[in-house]
């Protein structure tokens, strides 16, 4: 569907007289009166805050097309002005680009889970999320086990694997705390050290065969 045509195409500027912050936009119109004043989310809550009759608009300069407004408006409307405090224009003119750019919201978004990951409730959470995310996947039979066959760990794997263990198998919290090895001349079985007794009874002896 082609575009309406209109009889005016201009650059304006809007500024509110209370502190002086000012939006500059394009419009095309038949009415140069229309009372038209700017759309953008700052204009808009500005005029929200200080009312509409504390900002002025002024027509800077005319344009033949609406293709030579966006051009213009591009020029003038660039990230040099939106750097500006005063300035309540968020996008590049003639674009419907952001400034925060893909870029920026990379960066923003490296920043935020830089952030989260020092947040313990955040940690924890995640852990909580894992540990039913694995819970169902091995329930559903998706996990396989890694093959190992005729692979190796590096002696700077080992070493780490060696140091990281060397903390959690000491005394109560090695895993094979308080338990050995018994055998009744057939069978290895091992117990915990308080059912030693009973299983001697029974001719079992300590060790494996």
């Amino acid at each position: 569907m082609p575009r309406k045509k209109y009889l005016h195409h201009f650059i304006y500027k809007t500024t509110c007289i209370i502190n002086s912050k000012y939006y500059i936009g394009m419009h095309s119109t038949n009415n140069l009166n229309d009372g038209y004043i700017g759309s953008g989310s700052r204009l808009r809550n500005s005029v929200r805050a200080h009312g509409r009759d504390s900002h002025r608009i002024d027509i800077l300069e005319f344009l033949d097309s609406r293709e030579l407004l966006s051009l213009r408006e591009k020029e003038i409307v660039n990230r040099e002005i939106l750097n500006d405090p005063l300035c309540m224009n968020l996008i590049i003119g003639g674009e419907a680009k952001p400034l925060f750019d893909m870029e920026a919201r990379s960066k923003g978004a490296k920043a935020t889970n830089e952030k989260n990951w020092k947040d313990p409730r955040f940690i924890e959470k995640i852990k909580k999320v894992g540990s039913k995310t694995f819970k169902r996947l091995w329930e559903e039979n998706k996990l396989s086990t890694p093959d190992w066959t005729g692979k190796t760990h590096s002696e700077e794997s080992k070493l780490k694997i060696g140091i990281s263990n060397s903390g959690k198998q000491k005394g109560e919290r090695n895993s094979q705390f308080g338990t050995f090895w018994i055998n009744n001349g057939e069978i290895n079985k091992k117990i915990k050290k308080e059912g030693l007794t009973l299983y001697e009874t029974k001719g079992w002896k300590r060790g494996r065969i």
